[in-house]
């Protein structure tokens, strides 16, 4: 995914293509831009994450680049749409999701400037058990 994202935000011609494949496929949807998924703010790769997912189908405008007569670029196309077309890949950015919209609000509570710690320590807990819900539901 990151990978992807670098690639198309590297060049504004694969930019202008994703924001005409958003806006047909998505049409008035304000953000037309990919999201730079961030090392260490967990807020903002959240939203990188989740905003990738929304724009999952528009991300195919890698097929179109892969017809471009830059041999480079299509190339790194081919193989990224290849690697976004498995079963793997789809399956993991959908559980990359569903965690970090399970923690997004444990960050943004953990990252503002005056917070409890008693409330914090409770919102831990709480995004612990619902963690260990999501793993019991899933081996049963």
């Amino acid at each position: 995914m990151k990978e992807a994202i670098t690639f198309i935000r590297g060049s504004e011609k694969c930019m202008d293509r994703l924001k005409e494949q958003v806006t047909r496929v998505v049409p008035g949807n304000r953000r037309t831009r990919l999201i730079k998924l961030s090392e260490t703010r967990w807020v903002e790769r959240h939203d990188a994450i989740s905003f990738f997912k929304e724009m999952f189908v528009p991300t195919y405008i890698l097929g179109v680049i892969m017809g471009w007569d830059d041999a480079d670029v299509s190339s790194k196309a081919f193989l990224m749409q290849s690697a976004m077309e498995k079963s793997c890949f789809v399956v993991g950015l959908c559980c990359v999701s569903r965690v970090f919209g399970l923690t997004a609000s444990l960050s943004t509570t953990l990252q503002s400037h005056n917070f409890d710690l008693a409330q914090c320590i409770e919102h831990v807990d709480r995004v612990f058990n619902e963690a260990k819900a999501m793993r019991n539901d899933a081996v049963r």
